[in-house]
């Protein structure tokens, strides 16, 4: 399950590596499931191949788990959507996500809170900055935009405890990846 997992996120899983036969759309579901599964039960997903995991495997580990949180939501999402995305990316997709949060879909402070409760406290803000602010630092790293756009998934996948609240959040998440990613785009026209 772990190896067809990693499969998955790259994007690779288009067959059954056993039989090179298609996988149908169930079997795939079935896949994803387990992988839930184990992660609800603190199971590691990733495959490793020591005992220790490296930081580098650890924050493979997130993007994973960001990445099969949004597909238990129903919107297939690729790793790649995100390990690829340059710094400039970075910045797109967060501007992009701060703009549909508080201008583009009208939400008003009850839902938002809804959907990511204390998103406005300071210990646990959505968005710490607006994009105007962070244009004129220009001293942020790729790294450092990577954290921050992760953390920002993953406060919209989780912190409500509605599930519907979660998979509004999955929507944001993906359409933040189709205005920065052909793929995604050609995935959700």
């Amino acid at each position: 399950i772990r190896s067809l997992g990693q499969m998955l996120s790259m994007g690779e899983l288009k067959q059954n590596p056993y039989t090179r036969e298609p996988l149908e759309r169930r079997i795939i579901d079935r896949v994803i499931g387990r992988l839930t599964w184990l992660r609800r039960r603190k199971y590691s997903v990733l495959y490793p191949t020591g005992t220790d995991l490296t930081a580098d495997q650890i924050w493979r580990q997130r993007i994973l788990d960001v990445c099969m949180k949004i597909e238990s939501f129903g919107y297939y999402v690729s790793c790649d959507w995100y390990t690829s995305m340059t710094l400039e990316d970075h910045q797109e997709f967060y501007q992009k996500l701060y703009m549909m949060w508080f201008v583009t879909l009208g939400l008003s402070h009850e839902q938002r809170e809804a959907i990511v409760p204390g998103y406005k406290t300071p210990d646990k803000a959505l968005f710490r900055y607006s994009p105007d602010a962070l244009k004129a630092q220009r001293t942020r790293s790729k790294a450092w935009w990577e954290k921050m756009n992760l953390g920002i998934m993953e406060a919209l996948l989780t912190r409500s405890q509605s599930r519907e609240s979660n998979k509004l959040g999955a929507m944001y998440c993906v359409i933040g990846f189709v205005t920065i990613n052909e793929k995604a785009a050609e995935v959700f026209p």
